[in-house]
């Protein structure tokens, strides 16, 4: 429920999802865990955990093995997952993948007098600016030679990432293309000041034989729900990503 989130980014998340979608519910992680939902009544479920505990690890009910069976489930079965912030790390749980993010930031806010934003042109090669999860966005050419699309603007701001290092991973090739093919996914977004293959924000599990649900997770920083000290300049384009991506 709304009373009980502790969170400032998960509240503002989840009441702006409570104002705006009033036939979706928020559902907890013990009601799926007891059995008390049907899952499969929903077309999209969004798991979006903001924690500034320092490690960032996800609450430990999600871990448990009924709520990971039940949601697994769903998905294999064809139901859709959007995945944002820390919980980007369940795509692992769900055994979906065995990359696990790795560039992990769960600290305290500090003030930074640029802009955040996305770079939807994957070394500037592979370019998905044309995706429908950004349509209708604002962008920039303000901050560097390219576009990028402005998420979060200058202030208090927590860069709370969980993404994915691909050069860890041992690729011999081009590690963009090796782990998507790996992983039948497509790399969409990464950090606004990135031009290499480097690392991937926002990505797309696309659907397999075994799952047959479609992810998208978003490990960005940027997407932060309640900037700390001010309102964000761009939230309206954090508000339309996300409902580009339900849609």
């Amino acid at each position: 429920s709304l009373e009980t989130i502790q969170d400032d980014d998960e509240l503002a998340a989840a009441t702006w999802f409570k104002t705006y979608y009033l036939s979706g519910d928020i559902i907890s992680a013990m009601s799926i865990k007891n059995n008390l939902v049907d899952l499969s009544q929903y077309n999209v479920i969004w798991i979006h955990i903001d924690k500034e505990n320092g490690t960032g690890e996800i609450p430990l009910i999600f871990k448990d093995t009924d709520v990971i069976s039940r949601i697994k489930n769903y998905y294999k079965d064809g139901g859709n997952l959007f995945l944002t912030n820390h919980a980007t790390q369940y795509i692992t749980s769900l055994g979906r993948t065995t990359r696990t993010p790795n560039i992990i930031n769960a600290g305290a806010a500090a003030n930074s007098t640029d802009v955040w934003s996305i770079n939807p042109n994957i070394g500037m090669t592979n370019n998905y600016s044309a995706h429908p999860i950004y349509s209708g966005l604002s962008i920039t050419n303000i901050a560097y030679p390219y576009t990028t699309i402005p998420l979060l603007g200058a202030g208090l701001k927590e860069n709370h990432n969980c993404m994915w290092d691909l050069n860890i991973y041992g690729y011999t090739e081009n590690v963009v293309n090796a782990f998507e093919k790996e992983n039948s996914s497509r790399i969409i977004g990464t950090w606004g000041q990135v031009t290499d293959y480097c690392c991937a924000g926002i990505l797309e599990f696309l659907p397999t034989p075994e799952f047959k649900g479609n992810v998208i997770a978003i490990g960005l920083g940027s997407y932060e729900w309640n900037q700390n000290d001010k309102t964000n300049a761009y939230q309206l384009n954090i508000r339309r990503l996300t409902t580009n991506i339900f849609s």
